[in-house]
């Protein structure tokens, strides 16, 4: 169990780190960064948090734990966004924008349905075992 988490945390900081290196090529082109904003940080990364808090989710983890996973997949979003989004805008236009509450309850909403999906799949999958 310690080693699938440790390998899913691998996976994510390694997806996570590939993604905001790769904005930074294209931030000068408005239309190719905001694609990149769009694909990555509304599409991706929501679909991998949820993915991967359905599998953190299916593990037997005490609760105590499961509860930090949406507030560090939260964090990471902002972190993305901020050294992204706004430090481009900070360096083209001399205005940053922050992420704001909406967009961290988001995530956590999202990573907080695949914890508890996760946590229900994983239920089932013992009880059809123990029969």
């Amino acid at each position: 169990m310690k080693q699938r988490l440790t390998r899913l945390a691998k996976l994510y900081g390694v997806l996570w780190v590939l993604t905001t290196a790769s904005f930074w090529p294209f931030y000068q082109n408005s239309q190719m960064a905001l694609f990149h904003i769009i694909l990555i940080q509304y599409i991706a990364f929501p679909a991998v948090t949820f993915l991967l808090s359905i599998l953190i989710g299916r593990e037997p983890l005490p609760v105590r734990y499961l509860c930090l996973v949406p507030v560090c997949f939260s964090l990471a979003h902002m972190l993305c966004t901020l050294l992204t989004l706004s430090l481009s805008q900070y360096l083209l236009a001399g205005v940053a924008s922050v992420p704001e509450l909406p967009e961290f309850l988001a995530v956590v909403l999202l990573s907080g349905a695949g914890l508890l999906l996760g946590r229900l799949l994983g239920w089932l999958c013992r009880k059809l075992r123990a029969k």
